[in-house]
């Protein structure tokens, strides 16, 4: 696929996604899970809400995960945005940069990482 191709499918995917709860559901309806309402209340919030900001919920409530996908959702909306991924445990920054990176991959178009 070629770069003209490529910026054509990102213009539709970021069409097709201009809020995030919506890209959040289907990201998380291809990892296997349905979107709960706090990780749709998560989502909207991350779109809406305070610049700086915190997310407090109970362990399982798949806070990385949304922001990770809110990154990604983030470069697809606006290619020149810059993520920042921080983390306290080396295992989980991996797997969660694995996971951004699936999602790029996926939703700018270029789905290399499910190439056989």
């Amino acid at each position: 696929m070629n770069i003209r191709e490529r910026y054509e499918r990102a213009c539709l995917v970021r069409d097709m996604y201009p809020e995030f709860v919506d890209f959040a559901r289907d990201a998380m309806l291809f990892l296997g899970f349905e979107l709960t309402w706090m990780q749709a209340d998560m989502a909207i919030w991350l779109q809406y809400g305070p610049d700086s900001q915190m997310s407090e919920a109970q362990r399982g409530e798949a806070k990385s995960t949304i922001a990770c996908i809110y990154g990604v959702w983030s470069i697809v909306q606006n290619p020149s945005c810059k993520v920042l991924l921080v983390s306290g445990a080396q295992p989980k920054a991996d797997e969660n940069g694995v996971l951004i990176h699936v999602f790029i991959s996926l939703g700018l178009g270029e789905a290399r990482v499910l190439d056989p």
